[in-house]
């Protein structure tokens, strides 16, 4: 999986584990705290990035941001520093969960009352990052992740503050050119007009505007403008955003309504902050948000056993199980070799009998054998093993493609269960 390498230790400390994500400059990889045995997830650059000035500063310039940042929602950063090499590293905890990016792909839409406890605790976080002088500028569901707490439930975490834009009181020497020239970057999909148009002054509105389009996708299953930069800039130059409604007419029209102020192209005309969004989305809806339901976790007080002396409660007649398996949300990257041919994904979820793995180019696989190849969780040992490809779900240009182990061995078994059991894994 190249460096940063799996087994190092890193500042004498943060024992590197597994991979759980890469992008274009950096890498995600779960560690685990040589003292505390903590289980933590350390960001790193790649190697072709560690020697380029401007991506280091940024890596320095999240650890801040996340610092000034802290909030419920917000990923938590722990520590930041330099390895061996000089090359910068943070610190975060370690979330189990699935990426909302994900959880679309694999749902297509989602219900509004998830959708409004994701608007609901997404706009508390970004509420608290604007109050603090900062903007995110990547809101997108990528960078939002549903995360199982310490208490068994779920909660939101905004992660990702790599091209956040820094106030005054964050700000240091030397950064202001990356955050000027961070005008330029993000997801076109998700950016504000402001963004992508280059006006002079960009504000926290275009939070507002991201958080409209990613509330849009979860109720329709498709953003208001998609393709690359000319594409989404040309459609939103030329036209307003499609109507939500038009798009789902099962939604309320006052809903629509709501969500369709937040992606007007003039930030005056827009939600002036994200609060006022929320409690517009509230009043619209009738609907009280709520923890989400996304994770097909069991909450920890449903696990907990009844108090000693309580009458045995009888079973209520129930379907049959979907599964056989119970599963749990795992993040990982995952190989797929097929006649010869390398596909390369993530899973989001696992189960003692097989993965839920997510494709950027999705393939009809159907009923076709694969060799699988992951880490796994707990003990991050590389394991490869038979599959067969069960079905494929296809949305926004990428597939969710379930995987299903061939005879595997007793070891992978018994490891997957344990991290099943261990976060509450539903069938």
């Amino acid at each position: 999986m190249g460096k940063p390498e799996v087994g190092a230790i890193i500042d004498r400390r943060y024992l590197l584990k597994r991979e759980i994500a890469r992008g274009g400059t950096a890498v995600v990889l779960e560690a685990v705290h040589q003292f505390t045995e903590r289980p933590l997830a350390v960001k790193m650059l790649l190697p072709q990035r560690a020697s380029d000035d401007d991506s280091r500063q940024r890596l320095l310039i999240e650890a801040r941001a996340l610092t000034w940042a802290r909030h419920p929602n917000v990923v938590a950063v722990l520590d930041a520093g330099t390895d061996v090499d000089g090359v910068p590293y943070l610190v975060m905890e370690m979330l189990d969960g699935r990426s909302l990016d994900g959880i679309l792909i694999a749902r297509g839409t989602m219900s509004v009352e998830n959708t409004l406890s994701v608007g609901a605790q997404l706009a508390d976080a970004l509420a608290h990052v604007h109050s603090r002088g900062l903007i995110h500028r990547d809101v997108k569901p990528g960078n939002i992740f549903l995360a199982r707490t310490e208490v068994g439930v779920e909660a939101l975490k905004l992660v990702d503050f790599g091209i956040a834009s820094l106030g005054d009181g964050v700000r240091r020497e030397g950064t202001e050119k990356l955050t000027i020239e961070g005008d330029l970057i993000g997801t076109p999909e998700y950016m504000a007009p402001e963004q992508l148009m280059m006006a002079d002054h960009v504000d926290h509105r275009a939070d507002v505007y991201s958080m409209a389009v990613v509330l849009y996708e979860c109720l329709s299953g498709t953003v208001p403008f998609g393709g690359n930069y000319p594409q989404v800039l040309v459609q939103l130059s030329s036209s307003p955003a499609p109507s939500l409604l038009d798009r789902n007419p099962a939604l309320t029209p006052a809903l629509c309504a709501v969500v369709m102020k937040g992606l007007l192209k003039n930030p005056d005309d827009r939600f002036q902050d994200v609060r006022a969004f929320a409690r517009a989305l509230v009043e619209a809806s009738g609907v009280t948000p709520r923890p989400t339901t996304l994770l097909g976790l069991t909450p920890a007080m449903e696990q907990a056993r009844p108090p000693s002396g309580s009458p045995p409660q009888k079973e209520p007649p129930t379907a049959p199980p979907r599964r056989r398996y119970a599963r749990a949300p795992y993040v990982t990257p995952v190989r797929m070799v097929i006649d010869r041919t390398i596909l390369e994904g993530h899973s989001q979820d696992i189960s003692a009998g097989g993965l839920l793995v997510l494709l950027s180019e999705p393939r009809q696989l159907s009923g076709e054998g694969v060799t699988v190849t992951f880490a796994l969780p707990a003990t991050g040992e590389i394991a490869t093993v038979a599959a067969i490809a069960r079905w494929l779900r296809t949305a926004r240009g990428q597939g969710a493609l379930g995987i299903e182990f061939v005879d595997p061995p007793p070891g992978l078994v018994e490891t997957v269960d344990a991290y099943v059991t261990s976060l509450g894994g539903e069938r």
